[in-house]
This record gives C-alpha cells, structure tokens and sequence, in this order.
C-alpha cells in the first residue's frame, strides 16, 4: 500500500530536527496541495489518516474510512456511523485501526448524515397537514 503524506514544510523541518525523518523513508511526500486536490486525494484513498476536523466529515461523505490522530472529534457522528475511529498519536492505536479497515467499503451502508435534500417538501406537507391542506 502506498502511503501519500501531504507534509507542510513546517512539520518536515521539525521531522528531521527530531531526527525522525527515518519515519519518511517509507512515505510518498507530496508539498501541500490546493483545497480541490485534497478532495481528489481523499477520493481515491482507502483509508484516511488525519487531526482536521474537516478532513473527517468529508472523509465520511466520501465514504472513505478515517483513522483520526486525536482522542476526540468534532464529529461524533462520524464515529458513531462507523466511518471514523479515534486512534490518538500512539502508533499501535493506529496502526490496529487502520487494520480494523482493510475491508470496510464492502460491508459499509450508504452515509447519509443530513437527509436527501427533500426537507423543503416535507416542511410544506407537515404545514398543509396541520392546516388541513393536502400539502404538494
């Protein structure tokens, strides 16, 4: 499996003043990339690995699976959907979660977190019921 890592120039500096860049050795590094790439990248990865609060959601919306690097998220319903685990920095939290994936997409239910956009026809029936009209 290919790991790509959009590393900003920040944190590979502090990578190799840590003398961690060993940790590099194993990963494609691409330079930060333009918001619409990022969408691409997530598109087509099998599983996600992130800290944003952002990457998660969309992760999820994307129907791809997402290992978060925090104890806690935003997104609870991401979590709750089964699309997200919470793995923290430890590197054996990680690396079981990122197993516990190996074959989510198969087994996974669409995601739907906010309706199928016909709120507007719903609200107009429930009004017209209430009013003792027949709605649209």
């Amino acid at each position: 499996m290919t790991v790509v890592a959009g590393i900003s120039t920040r944190l590979l500096h502090c990578l190799f003043e840590e003398e961690l860049n060993q940790l590099l050795e194993e990963l494609l590094i691409v330079p930060p990339v333009a918001y619409k790439d990022i969408r691409v990248l997530e598109r087509h990865e099998q599983v996600v690995l992130t800290d944003s609060g952002g990457v998660q959601k969309e992760a999820c919306i994307l129907r791809v699976p997402c290992v978060t690097l925090r104890q806690e998220t935003e997104w609870e319903e991401t979590v709750r959907m089964g699309w997200n685990l919470l793995a923290g920095a430890d590197k054996e939290s990680i690396l079981r979660a990122v197993e516990q994936f190996s074959d989510f997409i198969s087994l996974s239910p669409q995601v739907v977190l906010y309706g199928v956009g016909d709120a507007s026809k719903r609200i107009v029936e429930i009004i017209a019921a209430f009013l003792g009209g027949t709605g649209i």
